[in-house]
Parts: C-alpha cells; structure tokens; sequence
C-alpha cells in the first residue's frame, strides 16, 4: 500500500485518513514456523507536525500457525499499532525518524515489521493444552495415552533416591 502525502508535505497542522489493505504473501517464515498470513488491514491517519510526517495507524490480520506444544494448527488474530515519524533531510534532533525519498510511504515494510514483532512468542491452540506424551507421541488433548508412567532410565538409577523420597 502506497500512500500519497503530497498534499500534507506543504501544509504543516494538515492531516489525512488513510485505510486499506497491505498484502504479505501467503506464507511467511516466523519464529520456527510458516505463518498463513491474511491481508493485514490498516487504518490511520498521516499528520504534518511542523514538515514532520507522524503516521498513526492500526493494524489488524488473521494468521494460522500451528501450536508450540500439540502441533495442531490454530486460527489466531492479532491487533497491533503503528507509529512512524518521516522527514525530508535527515535531522540530529530526530534521529528515529526516517527520511523520505519523493512524496510516497509504502506501507509494507513498517506494515510486516511491526506485525511480525507483535507476533506471540510462543502460540498454543489453547490456555491448559496438554501437548505430546513424549515417549508415543499421542496427543494428550485428545485422549490419554497407554504408555507406563513407571519406566526408568537405568542410566539415572542413582538419582531415582534423590526424587522420589
């Protein structure tokens, strides 16, 4: 999404409401995981603040990822904000923002950047999932598992003292 500030460059106090549709791809690779990414839908408003180009917009997509503990795929939606400051020549005072080449912002990349750093960490299908038994690999959501509790590791007999008394 590429956004036309001509009009607001030359009129500092002026402002412009902007909403629309910023597309990602398909798939997209975060945090060990391909992410299903919807069209990330953004609103907001550009302002000129004495020749400081200060874009405030809210971003709002559907993702599906599968869970850190079952590996079944879960359906999530994420709310995020976006805030960047642009400037036409590079400033010392205002060393965060960026300066702009010509009388566009193209949204995607503050888009995808502040999506994917709003992502959670860790994504479960639910609050109390029960995971994967780890010796069968059953998922305990859906039914317990048949596996014995009471197998040891021989290698870990001297330490079996030191937990269980």
């Amino acid at each position: 999404m590429i956004l036309d500030i001509s009009r607001i460059l030359k009129s500092p106090g002026d402002s412009m409401d902007f909403n629309g549709l910023v597309s990602l791809g398909d798939d997209v690779f975060v945090n060990e995981h391909i992410v299903n990414v919807s069209e990330i839908t953004v609103e907001g408003k550009v302002k000129n603040i004495s020749g400081v180009i200060v874009l405030e917009a809210t971003g709002k997509f559907s993702y599906s990822v599968p869970c850190d503990r079952c590996g079944e795929q879960t359906d999530r939606s994420l709310v995020f904000d976006l805030t960047e400051s642009f400037v036409k020549q590079a400033d010392e005072s205002l060393q965060d923002a960026v300066v702009l080449e010509g009388d566009t912002i193209d949204l995607r990349d503050i888009t995808e950047r502040e999506a994917f750093a709003n992502l959670p960490l860790k994504n479960l299908c639910r609050e109390d999932c029960k995971g994967l038994c780890l010796k069968c690999g059953a998922n305990l959501n859906n039914s317990p598992c048949e596996c014995k509790d009471d197998e040891w590791n021989p290698q870990f007999e001297s330490l079996k003292g030191l937990i269980f008394d």
